[in-house]
């Protein structure tokens, strides 16, 4: 039987052989009051029986999760869903590996030890591991610098998690509520803006952003959007979260038509609130002229694809001429005037660019959000939580994970629009997470922790060490490289504010 401990962002492919190097030792760094996770795994030949138990853990809190279930990809078994562990014996399939996920939460500063154990059926300990954690004596601000903001929708809570007790109401607030725990903001809030309640929600800072009739604005009279727009105006905390929606993905000349329709109008009823539509096309609309400087006009929140910002993605697959500054030059522009800049990803391109694929490898997905930070982007925007049906359907994701969205190229991709999973069907109703949200947790966490550090080290300073685990939007550093370089951003940052 072969056991490790590895990073929290590590994909373990169940059906892929042990690593060479069986770690039972491992380090960790938190903010005061942050949060990070680790693995740890088990493989045996043969069938059987474990648990994990936790024998010592001070001056951190500790939640464990198990990854018994695993999806086929491609030829090999994924692991994804994380499930709440109590210390169940579980069975080990042999030739496929367990992992669990080991969540920890800051609670004081210092250096603090956690130990844990895997015991067999018997109770016989088979391995110990110790995670050495240092709490670093800084917190990360209330006041989020890093925006996110999600689409989680209510009929496929009422379509898949059909045991939850609650009104769909209560329902959505609970996947509402755990989303936002992991540092993404629903476009939806469980309230509508113009209820009373939605007010704290509004005033949370964890809360990022909200739209304003989403996928529905052209139901909303002018006078109603108004009606918004006042209370919004009320409170400038609640203005500068919102956003309103004008169109999805603007790819063809009549789609810049009716975007620019669209902001008109939002100019003209509500010109303070950000207008995002996010865009994975750059047409060429004219001699010399691009989608960017058609949009230019009329918008104030930019949300291009993340692969826009190389210009072999922006230009040279659109334009018939190269524009004289770089994509990348150009929005620096356009954020320093005063515009919002937020980026986004969906289903294309896939590798060597970073997406939320299940099959995506761990290091990727953190350092897409690492590549946000080099990039001066604010905010990040992705098109599903939960979404559970596409063009095949609607699709329990225990049973497929293949949406029908593919790749742009006609290939499948799995795990796109969703990164919960409904615990109805396992007999744990309400959402469950993955191991992918929780590295897009640590990795907006890192964004702040990065935005902390430019404020005493300089941005450049910091800039300077994320090239070393992402020099390109194409190249990735190993996960050990990926938490050395973390280490030494915060352990100088640190210093710096002694």
């Amino acid at each position: 039987m072969k056991t490790w401990i590895t990073h929290g962002f590590d994909k373990i492919v169940a059906d892929m052989p042990a690593p060479e190097v069986l770690k039972k030792e491992f380090s960790l760094s938190l903010t005061n009051g942050g949060e990070g996770g680790c693995q740890i795994a088990v493989r045996s030949e043969t069938d059987g029986k474990i648990k994990l138990k936790t024998k010592f853990c001070e001056g951190v809190s500790v939640k464990l999760y198990s990854e018994h279930l695993t999806h086929d990809i491609k030829g090999h078994k994924h692991t994804d869903c994380i499930v709440p562990y109590e210390g169940e014996l579980l069975d080990v399939k042999g030739g496929i590996s367990l992992p669990f996920y080991i969540d920890f939460k800051a609670e004081n500063i210092g250096d603090h030890t956690a130990v844990f154990e895997l015991l067999d059926g018997d109770g016989k300990v088979i391995d110990t591991f110790t995670v050495a954690i240092h709490v670093w004596s800084f917190s990360l601000p209330e006041n989020k610098t890093f925006a996110t903001a999600v689409w989680t929708a209510e009929r496929y809570i009422t379509k898949f998690d059909t045991e939850m007790k609650g009104d769909i109401c209560d329902n959505y607030k609970e996947y509402y509520d755990l989303l936002l725990e992991h540092g993404l903001s629903s476009y939806n809030l469980p309230y509508d803006v113009l209820d009373p309640r939605a007010d704290e929600y509004m005033s949370d800072p964890r809360v990022t952003s909200f739209a304003i009739g989403i996928w529905a604005l052209d139901n909303l009279t002018d006078e109603e959007l108004k009606e918004y727009y006042d209370k919004l105006k009320s409170n400038p905390v609640w203005l500068d979260k919102a956003m309103v929606y004008p169109l999805d993905e603007p790819r063809e000349p009549h789609h810049l038509v009716k975007y620019r329709e669209a902001c008109e109008r939002f100019i003209r009823i509500c010109p303070e609130m950000s207008r995002v539509s996010p865009f994975y096309t750059n047409l060429q609309v004219g001699e010399g002229r691009d989608q960017v400087d058609e949009m230019a006009p009329t918008t104030n929140h930019w949300c291009p694809k993340l692969c826009l910002w190389d210009d072999s993605q922006s230009y040279d697959a659109f334009l018939d001429y190269k524009p004289e500054k770089s994509f990348w030059a150009r929005m620096d522009e356009l954020k320093a005037k005063g515009d919002k800049m937020w980026c986004y990803v969906c289903n294309d391109p896939i590798t060597p660019y970073a997406q939320l694929f299940i099959d995506t490898p761990g290091n990727m997905q953190k350092a897409m959000f690492w590549q946000m930070y080099q990039r001066d982007i604010d905010g990040f925007l992705y098109w599903g939580t939960n979404y559970w049906g596409y063009w095949a359907g609607d699709v329990d994701p225990w049973e497929n994970v293949c949406n029908g969205v593919g790749d742009g190229q006609g290939n499948p991709v799995y795990g796109e629009g969703f990164l919960l999973y409904p615990g109805t069907k396992i007999g744990k109703p309400g959402p469950l997470a993955t191991t992918r949200l929780k590295t897009i947790r640590d990795a907006v966490n890192d964004i702040e922790l990065f935005n902390l550090a430019g404020k005493y080290l300089g941005r450049e300073w910091v800039k300077e060490r994320i090239n070393k685990a992402t020099p390109s939007l194409t190249e990735y550093a190993s996960d050990d490289v990926m938490a050395e370089v973390r280490a030494e951003i915060g352990n100088a940052l640190e210093k710096a504010m002694k």
